[in-house]
């Protein structure tokens, strides 16, 4: 993603939970398939920003990657509050 003008990134994935309606929503963002068969010094790059609504709605925001498929996940990242 990181190809754009100065290594910026040309597409981005944003969410605005600030005006989510309900809690207990989930969200998710898959990705394709990356071959990575060969590959020695991979890494998962991402920024991020959370801001806590009020003390009575909470948000979390997790990133799982899977190396099968999708028949199992490994947690990452896991931030919420």
């Amino acid at each position: 993603l990181a190809n754009g003008p100065d290594c910026g990134p040309t597409t981005a994935w944003r969410l605005d939970h600030y005006t989510y309606p309900t809690n207990g929503e989930l969200d998710h963002l898959i990705s394709p398939v990356f071959d990575l068969t060969g590959s020695m010094n991979s890494r998962l790059l991402f920024d991020h920003a959370y801001v806590e609504y009020s003390a009575t709605y909470t948000d979390g925001f997790r990133v799982e990657v899977s190396q099968d498929c999708g028949q199992n996940w490994v947690v990452v990242f896991d931030e919420s509050g």
